[in-house]
């Protein structure tokens, strides 16, 4: 099996900079809330001595002129999708690993372009090219990873061969452990991957656990990640412009409304119900609006779909004009696989029993309610086939 990495360096900031050109040039700084404050989700390269996950005082602190950018996260996901959508349309599979990061299955598509250059070509294209990708290709995930690494911006590096000549002069610093652990190898002189794989297998498990022997395969270029190529759900999707943009909730309710009914209507609706619906959209500033919501049960009609979907919107609108809107149904199943429960009518009877200790209570004393019992059916004397009992509570 051979393997590329598609490799985008610092993608949300450059996703953020095509929004903004601006910026280029400036300390750009993409901040996040975290539990403990907030922290950096991404930095370009200007910002010296930034990174990632870096608490924000200490980045500020580290690069007074840094500009701050809030995030769009729903905007960053639908770029790389579109990216990944690309790939998947040369025929390759794709294994997405992060954002900016994935690894493509190359054997379809080698056959299908015959020959590696052009498919080489072909996938770096499948990026748009103000994101610089970069391309490195070998026989499991670290080699092609760490491959991509030494390729320069918009090219490729590959497919690498010799795997254990050349990752033997690399850094320890790129192995995917704890920084703790690398620094650890610093101190006992193995500063190359080559200095790891001439070990004995024993002495590095024994000075460093488990992960110290997931290095040394690594370090002799094996690499156990099995390669998971990602599996399409079922979708339906519907869309629409509006003639201006929406502020009002009334008018997106009323959009939002004749998607549902335009979604349920597909044959790929027919006798099937959906786990959940996701609304998109693009504000009128140019930022990306984003509302998912899960049904408690699947939902196969437009109405009853709308009443859901209402109260969702109601407490999260939109913060501002809506331009488009987008609607999704996804985690689509069959009549069968609704799930009903086996005890409702218990619990109806809980409920009956309850409302009626409670009228007992009011009344101080019990309520004349009388259930129907089945007495002699077979009677050709109507009043002996049922009787009224006394309900009891």
């Amino acid at each position: 099996m051979l393997l590329a990495c598609v490799l985008v360096d610092h993608f949300p900031v450059l996703v953020a900079l095509q929004r903004q050109p601006e910026l280029r040039g400036r300390p750009v700084v993409i901040v996040t809330a975290s539990g403990t404050g907030r922290r950096v989700l991404d930095a370009s390269p200007r910002a010296t001595g930034v990174m990632v996950g870096m608490p924000l005082a200490e980045a500020l602190g580290r690069c007074k002129d840094a500009v701050l950018v809030e995030p769009d996260t729903a905007h960053y996901e639908e770029t790389w999708e579109r990216v990944l959508h690309s790939i998947e349309g040369l025929g390759a599979d794709v294994e997405p690993e992060a954002l900016g990061l994935a690894f493509v299955r190359l054997d379809n598509v080698l056959t299908l372009l015959h020959g590696v250059e052009q498919a080489l070509a072909r996938l770096l294209g499948t990026v748009p090219a103000g994101l610089y990708p970069r391309l490195g290709v070998g026989p499991n995930k670290f080699t092609a990873w760490t491959a991509a690494q030494h390729a320069k911006r918009g090219a490729s590096f590959g497919p690498v061969t010799d795997v254990r000549g050349f990752l033997a002069p690399q850094s320890v610093d790129i192995l995917p452990q704890p920084w703790s652990m690398r620094q650890r190898l610093h101190g006992f002189a193995l500063h190359t991957l080559g200095d790891v794989a001439r070990l004995p297998a024993g002495a590095v498990q024994a000075q460093f656990g488990r992960q110290g022997f997931v290095a040394w395969e690594l370090a002799k270029g094996t690499d156990r990640r099995p390669f998971l190529p990602r599996v399409h759900a079922a979708t339906v999707e519907a869309s629409l412009t509006f003639p201006a943009p929406a502020v009002l909730l009334p008018s997106i309710l009323m959009g939002v409304e004749h998607l549902l009914r335009r979604a349920m209507a597909q044959p790929a609706m027919l006798h099937r119900y959906a786990r959940t619906c996701t609304l998109s959209g693009t504000l009128q500033s140019g930022l990306a609006w984003t509302l998912a919501l899960s049904f408690k049960e699947p939902v196969g009609d437009a109405e009853k779909a709308m009443r859901l979907v209402r109260h969702s919107l109601e407490a999260r609108p939109p913060a501002g004009a809506l331009e488009d809107l987008r609607l999704r149904l996804s985690e689509l199943t069959g009549e069968a696989g609704r799930q009903e429960s086996l005890w409702s009518e218990v619990r109806k009877e809980e409920h009956l029993k309850e409302s009626l200790r409670q009228l007992n209570v009011r009344l101080g004393a019990d309520a004349p309610i009388f259930r129907l019992r089945e007495l002699e059916p077979w009677s050709t004397i109507p009043e002996q086939r049922h009787a009224l009992v006394l309900y009891a509570s």
